[in-house]
């Protein structure tokens, strides 16, 4: 298994966390028995999306360095929120790159 797990803060305040793992036995799809669906109904959060819904656990094949996994993040009102890589395992361990983009400002960010 090759993880990333990614915390949502608005500000000092945790808010949610969320993890991608790269595995044997899943898809790009709704995976039974290894991605986790969002129940939590908070206004703000950070999530994956497959097919239209809300995951904080998305199983995916094996790694590509052009994997690209489509991120919600929704907020209820206005402020400061950072996304950051809490910890990871796997290849992620060995020095391999993560980034976010932004698709309103096509902003590309390095998760250090």
């Amino acid at each position: 298994k090759s993880r990333v797990w990614l915390n949502l803060s608005e500000g000092t305040n945790p808010v949610n966390q969320m993890m991608v793992a790269y595995m044997d036995g899943a898809t790009t799809g709704f995976d039974s028995g290894i991605d986790g669906k969002y129940i939590n109904d908070a206004a703000t959060a950070l999530t994956s999306d497959i097919a239209g819904e809300e995951y904080v656990i998305q199983g995916r094949p094996t790694f590509s360095d052009t994997d690209v996994v489509n991120l919600n993040f929704k907020a209820s009102a206005a402020g400061t929120y950072t996304i950051a890589k809490d910890h990871v395992d796997g290849l992620f361990a060995t020095g391999q790159d993560i980034y976010l983009v932004d698709k309103t400002t096509g902003i590309s960010i390095e998760l250090i």
